[in-house]
């Protein structure tokens, strides 16, 4: 776990306060900071960090970047910027997240992160990719498998996106 005092910026190097000038610039053409509630819509998707709130056991929205702040800067540039500019307070150095945002009742900006999903989908696929490498291996090529299965010479089935989660359980 890296932590802000080991962060991989000088905290007074005045390139780091121009590069956050400068996200800050560009972020203000997306919004309008002085009326943050404008900006954020219950159910919608943000980039950024969260704070985890162990007294209410949940997470709550600590920083965010649009889209386009994004991938217009260094991804480096942006961690480094959103763990510093962020409204709560975090010992730990974040990396940042694909959020939910959901505005309960008093108006707590509570999150639920996305980006987990991602990679359980990106290990599926990676698993079903060596399945299908396998089968098609196995029968010569992919020519070999699809003539056979004219043929009706029971086969393995090549394994698809479209069900690739069903083994998790729920």
């Amino acid at each position: 776990m890296t932590y802000l005092s080991d962060s991989p910026h000088n905290v007074s190097d005045i390139s780091r306060i121009e590069m956050y000038e400068d996200i800050y610039e560009y972020e203000s053409l997306f919004r309008d900071f002085d009326e943050p509630d404008d900006h954020y819509v219950n159910n919608n998707y943000y980039i950024g960090l969260s704070f985890n709130d162990t007294n209410f056991n949940t997470l709550l929205l600590a920083s965010t970047v649009s889209r386009k702040t994004f991938f217009k800067y260094d991804y480096n540039d942006i961690v480094d910027y959103l763990n510093n500019h962020s409204v709560l307070f975090q010992h730990n150095y974040s990396k940042p997240e694909i959020m939910l945002l959901q505005i309960d009742n008093n108006e707590v900006y509570n999150v639920v992160l996305k980006t987990f999903w991602i990679k359980i989908v990106q290990r599926n696929w990676k698993r079903v990719c060596k399945e299908r490498k396998n089968i098609t291996r196995h029968s010569g090529n992919i020519l070999n498998y699809i003539k056979n299965n004219e043929l009706g010479i029971r086969q393995s089935l090549i394994p698809q996106l479209h069900g690739m989660l069903n083994h998790l359980k729920a």
